[in-house]
């Protein structure tokens, strides 16, 4: 069984392979409980992202009215709404959410190619309007949507550099390219893979800490986590390690003309949702199977590295969560599941 894929894809390479499986890297497992579940009011459409600030869950929600609805984690309260779908000025027709930075949380409309800026002081304001800032790109560079910004007023995007072969960009604030690196991985496939389809399978998430400083990359499907110190303003971001496991392979489908990439049915999920605390990646991880491309994604494994990549231990929780966040606040994590009673909820889960 093949599963046509025209958006998610995964990176597959062919150097720095590693056999096994990635679980086997982390020296203990603890056992997670979860604590105060919060019923969230209100129907989630869709959702793609989370993320908490202070108190506050931001969930990127799709098919609703606003791109963007920010709850309370104490009520389940709806505090705001933001950004919703349309054309105006103040309006998206697609807007993607990315890493918080500092106090500050930040989306991406791609369509007009604006970063908007929120800081979590004005977030329950019901008439806010996001600071805004114009991207500019280079043509010879294929961008995910994700725009992360950086200490020193830097910004990081992913994609391809169908010039360089490159899959990182690092620019200074008026988006003059500043370093590009990344190799592009190979691809295993039986099928010639063309340049535009090259960038497809690079796809992936990237999650940054807070201060800008470090960040780690995971692919959509199976196992490859990348980890960069990107700390030295004036020098090109360092990768402190890498994992490559399950690996998906690939064929070159042609469906009525339109050409895209289908895995097998064998690959692994791997990462589903990323988080950063005060100095450790948080990864929630599904070692199952995809079926069919509407699977559900859910996981109870959470796999803790430190900011340079080291493996530190797993957290077997005792509830599937669909997506994480880290609670500064509270120094705990906080999942965002459904209950018996089919309920959307908050779930915190303190840390041991």
């Amino acid at each position: 069984m093949l599963i046509f894929l025209l958006s998610l894809f995964v990176l597959s390479c062919g150097n720095r392979k590693t056999t096994g499986d990635i679980y086997d890297i982390f020296p203990e497992s603890i056992d997670l409980f979860a604590g105060r579940e919060i019923a969230i009011k209100g129907y989630l459409s869709s959702i793609g992202k989370m993320t908490v600030m202070d108190t506050i869950a931001i969930v990127q929600s799709y098919n609703s009215s606003h791109n963007f609805y920010a709850y309370s984690i104490n009520t389940g309260i709806l505090v705001n709404k933001f950004v919703a779908y349309g054309r105006s000025n103040n309006e998206s027709l697609w807007a993607n959410m990315q890493n918080p930075y500092k106090d500050n949380f930040v989306m991406y409309d791609i369509n007009k190619s604006v970063l908007g800026i929120l800081p979590l002081s004005r977030m329950g304001d019901s008439s806010v309007v996001f600071d805004r800032i114009v991207i500019q790109k280079e043509s010879s560079f294929i961008y995910n949507p994700d725009v992360n910004m950086l200490s020193g007023g830097r910004f990081l995007f992913k994609g391809h550099d169908i010039t360089k072969n490159t899959v990182f960009k690092i620019t200074d604030k008026n988006f003059n390219t500043l370093y590009d690196f990344g190799e592009v991985d190979e691809v295993e496939s039986n099928g010639e893979i063309a340049p535009e389809l090259i960038n497809m399978t690079q796809q992936g998430n990237i999650v940054m800490n807070l201060n800008g400083t470090h960040f780690a990359y995971s692919s959509m499907c199976g196992d490859v986590i990348r980890f960069f110190d990107c700390s030295r303003e004036d020098h090109e971001p360092v990768e402190t390690a890498a994992y490559r496991y399950n690996l998906p392979k690939f064929i070159v489908v042609d469906r009525n003309g339109v050409k895209g990439i289908a895995m097998s049915e064998s690959n692994v999920v791997g990462v589903i949702s990323s988080a950063f605390g005060d100095d450790k990646f948080y990864m929630l991880h599904q070692s199952q199977t995809i079926h069919d491309d509407a699977q559900k994604r859910v996981g109870n494994i959470i796999l803790v590295f430190d900011l340079s990549g080291k493996p530190l231990y797993m957290y077997q929780l005792d509830r599937d969560v669909r997506f994480i966040s880290y609670c500064r606040k509270s120094g705990s994590l906080i999942g965002l599941s459904v209950n018996e009673r089919n309920e959307d909820v908050f779930i915190e889960f303190k840390l041991i």
